[in-house]
């Protein structure tokens, strides 16, 4: 009987030991930044394009953009980022030289009644819009 006592506290013991470990871990997991969070390094990569030489490219990533998707062609790659505010960004940039092409903004929702849309010189017109 002795011996199942002791048992018991010493179970008890673990237990209380287990769950203070647990709260500890989950008090510093968040109150400690995260390294994988927007504000950390750009993003960095080594290129090599088919016809050319090796590049290392780094493309600055604004704070609190998340990688949404990318794109390639050729001779470009298209960063597609989602911001905190709902806004599609657009990051181009060039293969061969690893420079930013540009960045193109997409607002979250266009105007009530704005499809957005417009006729492009030269090319067939939107339905709808008149010339």
């Amino acid at each position: 009987m002795k011996a199942l006592k002791i048992l018991t506290a010493v179970m008890g013991v673990m237990i209380l030991l287990g769950v203070s470990i647990i709260i500890v871990e989950l008090i510093h997991r968040t109150q400690s930044p995260d390294p994988a969070s927007p504000d950390a390094a750009p993003v960095t990569a080594s290129v090599r394009p088919a016809s050319g030489e090796a590049f290392a490219a780094s493309v600055e990533i604004p704070a609190g953009a998340a990688l949404a998707g990318t794109e390639a062609t050729a001779d470009h790659l298209i960063l597609i980022l989602q911001m905190p505010d709902a806004t599609t960004l657009f990051k181009v940039v060039d293969l061969r030289t690893g420079d930013e092409i540009g960045t193109v903004g997409v607002p979250a929702a266009l105007p009530t009644g704005d499809t957005g849309a417009r006729s492009v010189p030269g090319l067939a017109p939107v339905p709808g819009e008149t010339e």
